[in-house]
């Protein structure tokens, strides 16, 4: 079996950005404020929502 080099370096490089990317949304505050509380919020309330429904 052969590797394709080309795609698989694509894929690698794709990859370190994402983990770069998501590391900073951590680490820097204001990108936190921004970003992923807003999505940690709607997450959380669609839970409390199914729970709400369920329990009735």
């Amino acid at each position: 079996v052969r590797e394709n080099k080309g795609s698989m370096l694509i894929a690698m490089i794709f990859l370190a950005c994402l983990c770069v990317l998501m590391g900073l949304l951590v680490i820097v505050p204001s990108l936190r404020a921004n970003i992923l509380d807003p999505a940690v919020k709607v997450l959380m309330d669609g839970v409390l929502y199914s729970a709400n429904v369920i329990g009735m």
